[in-house]
């Protein structure tokens, strides 16, 4: 009797760890899929890539910035490395460019990119 509980509390332990370790999986960030807007169709895929023609010139990789959930980093061969603070409202993704000032400071630079879901017909 004694046995059989503990197996299963080590199972359950085992169960409930794996769980927590697997943490927020890529496939539910609300930002991955297809957006577009009046000149680009942008793409940001699970696995980290992103492709993107006009803004972002052919894509690259991308990733959440560690330090803050609602930032993305985009790395583009052309462009370098830039670092975009993200909105998603009702189905619109607004994307805003950053830069550090000299004391440190990330702030807003003027280049904002509205996109909009792209819904698929049946």
């Amino acid at each position: 009797m004694f046995k059989k509980r503990f197996v299963s509390l080590v199972l359950l332990f085992v169960i409930a760890a794996s769980f927590s370790a697997c943490g927020k999986s890529a496939s539910k960030d609300p930002l991955i899929g297809e957006w577009t807007n009046d000149k680009d169709t942008l793409e940001f895929k699970a696995y980290g890539t992103y492709s993107s023609y006009y803004y972002w010139m052919g894509g690259g990789q991308w990733s959440r910035a560690e330090d803050s959930e609602d930032k993305v980093e985009i790395l583009n061969n052309l462009l370098g490395k830039e670092r975009h603070r993200v909105t998603i409202t009702d189905g619109e993704l607004v994307l805003t460019q950053q830069y550090t000032d000299n004391e440190g400071e990330e702030k807003d630079t003027s280049m904002v990119y509205r996109f909009h879901k792209k819904k698929y017909s049946k």
